[in-house]
Order: structure tokens, then C-alpha cells, then sequence
């Protein structure tokens, strides 16, 4: 049955407009290497996918988590179960979760949040590199609890990362402008410590901060910086740094 013809006949056809966005999604890689004989009709159950269109608009940059489409998995929120023979783009503009079935690639879908706890999808450069993302229940701010963040590490405590892009105008009407006659989006990450207590709180990729969200990991931090001799400032830093000191209940 046709993908789109399934979601018709589950409740309704919706085409998404991606007013604020209007950034035109990147053409479905072809190197993708999930294929599967499996039926998509599961991933459309309960109105869970939607035509997406986006009309284009000139900006520089990238809206979008990673630049192709990668093979993935999403995970159920009722169910927990775990749908694959996917490719997945998330994104990072509008927050909103994206499909292509392996069956019929011209169609892009867009997929219902409320249906989705998160998803795992392959990095673009790196083979044996995943990315898993859950959505952002637990956000500080309610406006953020419908947006998917990435878990870089998994312990007693979480860090997670929250990938955004802001839409910068065109400043060519100002009196004084950069000389900048286009608009453009840009990165701007975010990073959080989800604590065992369930609160969740902001925090800088540095051990200083990462000791003042988790005290009870203040002195086993102190103490591996000083046995590795190093200042743990970058991603991979903080991540490694956790990874030593932060074990899994």
C-alpha cells in the first residue's frame, strides 16, 4: 500500500509547512544501507507520520542535525518498541523529526512527536559511531520538552545536548551591518546535566561546572584530572572524564 495513502486512510493527511523554517531538507543519500523487506506500515500506525514539504529559502547554513540522511531506529513511547528499515534527519531548526522509507524515498515524512520517545541514528562520517537522542521530557523550560536531545553519557547522571540553529536576518538595511546581505542559520548548542534526583540543569563543558551540578562527583573528578594531567574543556573531554567517574547504577 502507498505510504501516504496509509497515513490518509489512519486519519488524515497533513502537509507540513515549514513556515518558520523554509529551509529545503538535504536529497535522501542513496549510501544509506539499512534496506530491509520489512512493511513500513508499523512506523505509520496511530498517525504517526505526515508529508513533509518545506519551501526553499535562501540561507546559508545547515538546519539539520547531520548534512544526509543516515539509517536509524525510533523508539515508541507506549511500547518502547523499536521501528527501523528507516532513514532518519532530525531537525535542529524547527525541532521536528524526519523519515524516509526505505520503500518509496520520494516521500518524506514527518513524524509525530507525542508517538516518539527518541531514536538512534548512524553518524555521516563514521560507521561504527551512533547518536542516540530522547526527547526532552524533563527540559527546565516547557517549551523545550517536545525538542529531542542527544545522550552523550549515561550514568548516575546524563549529559545530554541539545542541537539548535538560529535563523540570523540579513543586517544589509542597517544603517551600520556586517556586510552580510543573506540570511543565515548557525549553531547553538546547548549542553545539560540530568541529575539523579530528576532535575535538570545547564552546565559549560568544564569539569568546574560539571563538579558544581554533580558535588558527589566533585573529588573523583578533582582526582582524574590530576591522574590524566588534563583540563577536560572539549566534548570528547567531558565525556571521557564522566565515562571514569560516573558509572552506571
Amino acid at each position: 500500500m502507498n505510504y501516504l495513502a496509509l497515513a490518509l486512510l489512519l486519519g488524515g493527511l497533513s502537509t507540513y509547512q515549514a513556515t518558520a523554517q523554509q529551509i529545503t531538507p538535504p536529497v535522501a543519500s542513496p549510501g544509506g544501507r539499512l534496506w530491509a523487506n520489512e512493511n513500513l506500515g508499523a512506523l505509520l500506525d496511530g498517525k504517526m507520520a505526515y508529508a513533509y514539504q518545506a519551501p526553499q529559502r535562501q540561507a546559508q547554513g545547515q538546519a539539520f542535525f547531520q548534512r544526509t540522511w543516515q539509517p536509524g531506529e525510533i523508539i515508541l513511547v507506549n511500547t518502547k518498541q523499536r521501528i527501523g528499515n528507516i532513514q532518519l534527519q532530525y531537525d535542529a531548526y524547527g525541532y521536528q523529526l524526519l523519515a524516509v522509507p526505505q520503500r518509496n524515498r520520494a516521500d518524506t515524512l514527518l513524524l509525530n512527536k507525542n508517538e516518539i520517545q527518541g531514536f538512534v541514528v548512524q553518524d555521516e562520517l563514521f560507521a561504527d559511531r551512533v547518536h542516540t537522542f530522547r526527547r526532552f521530557d524533563n527540559a527546565p523550560r516547557p517549551e523545550q520538552q517536545q525538542e529531542y536531545v542527544e545522550v552523550l553519557h549515561e550514568g548516575k547522571y546524563t549529559l545530554l545536548k541539545r542541537h539548535a540553529r538560529q535563523l540570523q536576518r540579513s543586517d544589509k538595511d542597517k544603517v551600520f551591518n556586517s556586510g552580510r546581505h543573506y540570511d543565515q542559520l548557525v549553531e547553538y548548542n546547548s549542553y545539560f546535566l540530568s541529575r539523579p534526583d530528576g532535575t535538570v540543569v545547564p552546565v559549560k563543558l568544564n569539569a568546574k561546572a560539571i563538579s558544581a551540578a554533580a558535588p558527589d562527583l566533585a573529588a573523583a573528578i578533582k582526582a582524574e584530572l590530576a591522574r590524566q594531567q588534563v583540563l577536560a574543556k572539549s566534548e570528547l573531554d567531558i565525556v571521557t572524564l564522566l565515562a571514569s567517574v560516573d558509572k552506571a547504577p
